[in-house]
């Protein structure tokens, strides 16, 4: 709750010059670039049935009281995308500020956000070996996922070993990815997903880390 978050130091209340508060919000961000312009987007995540949703978005992560971004970077890299590390290439931020509602609290709040680019270098050590991802999904949600499925997707456990599934998302289809046209679609592929942990798949599939699988429907 927002309680909790307060005094976690992960935001901060402001007095407006009326009289009344509003909720600040440090976020950071990572673009993540491949060589064809793919960047690596958050599309699901599990919730508490281990059942995965739509939460499409760059990787990111709030900012702790009097922490940098590019220390929350190094963290959310660290903590939540371990297997890209040694693959990602830091370069130089965006900076944005935004106040809307908030849809979890329903407060005033300004989110200060910092995108950090970065690009990521394929290579014998790069983070999985390709795996082709050869479901079907109707022709409705086909239609509506045009240009983006089928692509391969990969899952990576979060520090409280939640489930956050990923793919290479070409640019210009991101927002539209994102819109709540797409959104039934999304969710028909991430319920369709099937982890592929057999010991066979695992010992010739090229990971970096036990822990980040590719999946497939």
């Amino acid at each position: 709750n927002l309680e909790v978050e307060l005094s976690q130091g992960r935001c901060c209340l402001q007095s407006t010059s009326g009289g009344g508060l509003f909720r600040v919000v440090a976020l950071v961000a990572l673009k993540l670039r491949r060589s064809d312009g793919d960047i690596f987007v958050q599309v699901g995540k599990s919730n508490a049935r281990g059942d995965p949703v739509v939460s499409c978005q760059l990787p990111g992560t709030k900012r702790k009281r009097g922490e940098l971004p590019i220390s929350a970077v190094r963290r959310l890299i660290r903590d939540d995308l371990a297997p890209m590390q040694a693959c990602t290439s830091l370069h130089e931020f965006e900076h944005t500020v935004e106040r809307m509602t908030s849809p979890k609290y329903g407060v005033d709040t300004m989110y200060l956000k910092a995108v950090q680019l970065a690009s990521f270098t394929e290579g014998d050590d790069h983070g999985a070996a390709a795996v082709p991802c050869e479901g079907l999904l109707s022709a409705e949600a086909s239609s509506l996922l045009e240009g983006i499925f089928p692509r391969d997707i990969y899952m990576v456990p979060d520090q409280q070993g939640r489930h956050q599934f990923y793919a290479w998302i070409p640019e210009e289809h991101i927002s539209h990815l994102k819109s709540s046209e797409a959104k039934p679609a999304l969710q028909a592929w991430l319920s369709a997903l099937t982890v592929v942990q057999e010991e066979e798949d695992l010992r010739d599939a090229e990971f970096i880390e036990t822990d980040f699988y590719q999946t497939r429907v």
